[in-house]
């Protein structure tokens, strides 16, 4: 997987997330970019966070979603782009994290509009355990040029409870292709869209529940 630099953007945090240049050509992104004009979108729910119990809240989450499932990986013919970005975060979770890992979920396709200040307020991304099964690690894949928006930062708490955003860490973060990484336990949040219209694909990785 290619890198900046040493490959760590958020070198100087511990047990956080991690950030560099995702696995995904210029034509890949460009593909689950276009996937935005032709499918129907539903209202992202708040299933599992810190925030509600589940349902739709807007002062909470504003954001379209569609699900990369079965059935549209099959229509885009993604199936290999899939198994590339799988094998590029298996490779960060090894070396970064060191999570057990054994189901990557299916992408959740993300658009966030301006025209209504789309945000996701403070959440974590850990369900209740299914059969024994959690969700350890989550990843974000930038799919719009930091040029196409303002606002919808991605931001973290450390340990301290201290709050840190990505682009004040290394504006970096805010490229198109680039791959962030870190545990699903740890509390996140997207800054309202104030111009233009933010798109991204995220997604989960579970495994056994940790011990």
């Amino acid at each position: 997987m290619f890198t900046y630099d040493d490959g760590i953007l958020s070198k100087k945090l511990i047990f956080a997330h991690q950030a560099g240049p995702g696995p995904l050509d210029a034509s890949e992104l460009d593909l689950l970019r276009s996937m935005f004009d032709h499918e129907e979108y539903e209202r992202g729910n708040l299933e599992g966070d810190f925030t509600s119990k589940g349902g739709t809240n807007h002062r909470v989450r504003r954001s379209s979603i569609f699900w990369l499932n079965s059935q549209t990986v099959e229509k885009y013919k993604c199936e290999e782009l899939l198994l590339k970005l799988a094998s590029a975060i298996d490779v960060e979770n090894q070396r970064a994290f060191g999570f057990d890992l054994m189901v990557f979920e299916p992408p959740q396709m993300t658009r966030y509009e301006s025209s209504e200040l789309g945000h996701y307020d403070w959440h974590a991304d850990c369900p209740a355990l299914v059969e024994k099964m959690t969700r350890k690690l989550s990843w974000i894949i930038q799919l719009s040029d930091p040029s196409e928006y303002e606002g919808g930062d991605i931001g973290f708490l450390d340990g301290t409870g201290k709050k840190l955003y990505a682009s004040d860490i290394d504006i970096r973060h805010r490229d198109k292709g680039t791959l962030i990484t870190f545990p699903s336990f740890l509390p996140h949040t997207v800054t309202p869209v104030t111009k233009g219209v933010r798109y991204s694909m995220v997604g989960w990785c579970q495994g056994p529940r940790f011990k």
